[in-house]
């Protein structure tokens, strides 16, 4: 599950430019990585989803949902 494609890419706004992501292994190198936003509550419950998806706790799809909430907290979601 932590490198399923989701059906639809996330894309992030980034002082940077645009970065999308595909799959919850993404979406953890992305949160540990790149997110220039800082954590806060939706950033953190992100991480935990990533995790619990490593640890097969959770599906894919949690973890897009987890990382769509965390970037509409941060005024970073560019598309669905």
């Amino acid at each position: 599950m932590f490198q399923q494609v989701w059906s639809r890419p996330v894309s992030i706004r980034l002082p940077m430019g645009v970065q999308i992501v595909h799959t919850p292994r993404e979406a953890t190198d992305f949160l540990v990585d790149v997110w220039p936003f800082g954590a806060g509550d939706d950033y953190e419950k992100a991480l935990d989803a990533c995790q619990d998806c490593y640890d097969g706790r959770t599906d894919a799809e949690e973890v897009r949902a987890a990382l769509i909430s965390a970037c509409r907290g941060a005024n970073a979601l560019v598309a669905l």
